[in-house]
C-alpha cells in the first residue's frame, strides 16, 4: 500500500506540473493572445511569400484592368515591341551593306537607334556604313579617309566578319585581287553564314574568268538566301558569259523582282536579245535608259548608276574563255547612257527598223567615243553576229557599225 500510495502522489504532482506548464505558455490576455496571432500570421506569410506575391500581383493587374482601362503589361509589350521593330531596322541595314548601298544602311542603323537606343550592333552599324561614304562636298571618298576608318574600325572589332568584308571591299577597290581574297575567305572563316564574303569572292572568280569557280560562291549565297537580288544577278552574268540564256533570265527575274536594278535591265536585256527575243531585249533596255535620263535618277539608292560598273566581254564562240577576261569600266552617266543607246540600236537592226537603229546608234556616239569603250561594242557585234548567225542586210548593217566604231 504504501508503494502505490506514493506512486500515485508522483502522478499527481506531474499532473499538476504540466497544468502549471500550460499555463505559463498559453497567453492569459488580451494582449498576449494578440501577438501570438500575430507571429502565426507572419510565419504563415513567410511560409507562403512567392504564392502570395504572385496573387498579389495578379489580383492588382486586373483590378486596375477593369476599374481604369489600363494594361498592367503594357511597358512591357511595348519595350518588347520596340526592340523587335529595331531589329527590323537594323537587318534592313545589313542588307543594304551587302549591296553597297552605305547611305541607306547607315540611315536604317540611325533608325533602329532612335526606336532602341541600346541595339549596340545598329551603333556599330553605323560606324561601317560610313566607311565608304564621301566627305561632305565630295562625290568619291577619300582613300587615305577610308583606311583610317578600316584601321579604328579593325582595333575596335577585330573580331569582326563585316569588318573584314569591307578590307575585301577596299582592296576591291585598288584592284589588289589576291589581297580582296584573303580578307573574304577571313570574313567566312569567322562567319560561314555570311554572305558578303561568297559574293565577294565569286566576284573575284569571275574577274579571273573562272565561272565555274565565280559560280559556286554564288550559289552558296543563294544557299544561304534564296531570295537574294545580288546573288541572283551575279549568277545570271555568269549564266550569261558561259551562253545559258534561259537559266540567266531565270534569275535575272528572280533579282528583278525583289530588287530591281538598271544593272539587272542590262542584263535581262542581254539574256533575251542573245536568246532571240529581240522585243523583250529592247523593253529592258529601253527602261533602263529612261530610268538613268530621269533628272531625278540620281536620287535613287542604287550602286550601278551612282559608281563605276564593270562589264565584261562576251565570248565570240562557245568555249572562248580568253574574250571575257576583258573588261571596259562604265563610270558617267553619259557612259551609261551610251551603253543603252547602242544596245537598243542593235534590237532595233536585228528587227530591220534600220531608221530607228541608226538614231540610237548616232546618239550612243555622241556621248561616248572612248578607245577601250568603242572596242567594248565591236566586241558586242561580234558576238551577236557569231551567236544569232546574221545574214542579209542585218548582217550588213552589223558590219557598217562595227567599221564606224573601228575608225
Amino acid at each position: 500500500m504504501p508503494v502505490e500510495k506514493n506512486l500515485q502522489e508522483r502522478v499527481n504532482d506531474l499532473e499538476r506540473e504540466i497544468k502549471f506548464l500550460k499555463a505559463q505558455l498559453q497567453p492569459t490576455t488580451k494582449k498576449e493572445k494578440f501577438f501570438l496571432k500575430m507571429h502565426k500570421s507572419f510565419l504563415f506569410v513567410l511560409s507562403y511569400w512567392v504564392f502570395l506575391t504572385f496573387l498579389t500581383g495578379l489580383i492588382t493587374a486586373a483590378y486596375i484592368k477593369y476599374e481604369f482601362g489600363l494594361d498592367y503589361f503594357e511597358p512591357y509589350r511595348h519595350t518588347a515591341t520596340t526592340k523587335k521593330i529595331a531589329e527590323v531596322y537594323r537587318q534592313i541595314g545589313d542588307r543594304m551593306m551587302l549591296y553597297n548601298e552605305w547611305k541607306a544602311a547607315e540611315e536604317a542603323y540611325q533608325n533602329a537607334i532612335k526606336i532602341h537606343p541600346a541595339n549596340i550592333k545598329a551603333t556599330a552599324g553605323i560606324l561601317k556604313a560610313q566607311v565608304f561614304q564621301p566627305l561632305p562636298g565630295q562625290k568619291t571618298y577619300a582613300p587615305e579617309v577610308v583606311d583610317a576608318k578600316l584601321a579604328s574600325l579593325l582595333s575596335l572589332f577585330p573580331d569582326d566578319y563585316e569588318v573584314y568584308c569591307l578590307k575585301g571591299v577596299r582592296y576591291l577597290h585598288q584592284g589588289d585581287f589576291e589581297q580582296a581574297k584573303t580578307w573574304f575567305e577571313k570574313a567566312i572563316g569567322k562567319n560561314p553564314q555570311f554572305m558578303g564574303g561568297y559574293l565577294g569572292l565569286g566576284f573575284i572568280h569571275a574577274h579571273g574568268s573562272d565561272l565555274e569557280e565565280s559560280s559556286k560562291y554564288y550559289k552558296k549565297a543563294l544557299e544561304l538566301d534564296p531570295d537574294y537580288a545580288l546573288a541572283h544577278n551575279n549568277l545570271a552574268v555568269y549564266y550569261i558569259r558561259s551562253q545559258k540564256f534561259t537559266e540567266a533570265i531565270e534569275h535575272c527575274r528572280k533579282a528583278n523582282a525583289s530588287f530591281p536594278t538598271v544593272g539587272t535591265a542590262y542584263n535581262l536585256g542581254d539574256a533575251y536579245l542573245y536568246s532571240g527575243s529581240f522585243e523583250k531585249a529592247g523593253e529592258y533596255y529601253e527602261g533602263a535608259l529612261n530610268r538613268i535620263s530621269n533628272p531625278k535618277f540620281e536620287m535613287e539608292r542604287e550602286g550601278y548608276a551612282s559608281g563605276e560598273y564593270i562589264v565584261n566581254y562576251m565570248p565570240l564562240k562557245p568555249g572562248d574563255h580568253e574574250t571575257i577576261k576583258r573588261y571596259v569600266t562604265i563610270a558617267t552617266l553619259d557612259q551609261k547612257k551610251a551603253l543603252f543607246h547602242y544596245m537598243l540600236s542593235f534590237t532595233y537592226a536585228l528587227k530591220k527598223n534600220f531608221d530607228a537603229a541608226d538614231r540610237e546608234f548616232k546618239k550612243g556616239l555622241q556621248l561616248e567615243r572612248r578607245r577601250d569603250y568603242e572596242d567594248f561594242f565591236v566586241n558586242k557585234i561580234l558576238s551577236i553576229e557569231n551567236h544569232l548567225n546574221l545574214k542579209g542586210e542585218i548582217k550588213g548593217w552589223f558590219e557598217k557599225r562595227k567599221r564606224k566604231l573601228q575608225d
